[in-house]
């Protein structure tokens, strides 16, 4: 009995290959990012709590990452590249947590009918070879910074909701 034909996998050094990995490539990355609705303008906060907006600018560094972010300990959202949620708090203080590539913390004060702003910020700082092979070890840094509202509605015009 004579056996079909067997497919090859398409090698990235022929014409077929090459037009394989530019089709294949931008889908996976795109699959990395936040894709809800895009942000247009803030809604405001019932009167009688504050809103928090958590937002990351899109970026290639760490850029497939997901982080989860916890209020007062509790996680309320996995923030994506280029994404950005917003929550409502009731008055008092608050702890603002981003998991993920070094502590990223901060505490606030949430004031009734009041929206604050926070960016979370991922840096490649470095990467190391490993002896006596192809990889490295990349080094990573994150930041939460607390940012004033006219330039966080300027940022979170390029970032998209989170599903």
């Amino acid at each position: 009995m004579k056996m079909g034909k067997m497919l090859k996998r398409p090698d990235s050094r022929t014409p077929l290959g090459r037009l394989a990995v530019i089709v294949a490539l931008p889908l996976m990355l795109g699959a990395c990012g936040a894709y809800g609705p895009a942000f247009t303008e803030p809604s405001a906060p019932n009167l009688h709590q504050g809103a928090i907006y958590v937002y990351r600018m899109t970026a290639f560094a760490a850029g497939a990452s997901r982080q989860p972010v916890l209020v007062d300990g509790v996680q309320v959202a996995v923030l994506k590249n280029g994404g950005y949620f917003r929550r409502d708090l009731a008055p008092g203080d608050h702890t603002l947590e981003v998991k993920g590539f070094g502590p990223a913390a901060i505490n606030f004060s949430v004031e009734p009918g009041k929206t604050l702003f926070y960016r979370y910020t991922i840096e490649h700082k470095s990467a190391e070879h490993i002896y006596g092979s192809l990889a490295f070890n990349h080094k990573f840094a994150s930041s939460l910074d607390s940012i004033p509202p006219n330039i966080a509605l300027i940022e979170l015009k390029q970032t998209q909701g989170l599903d």
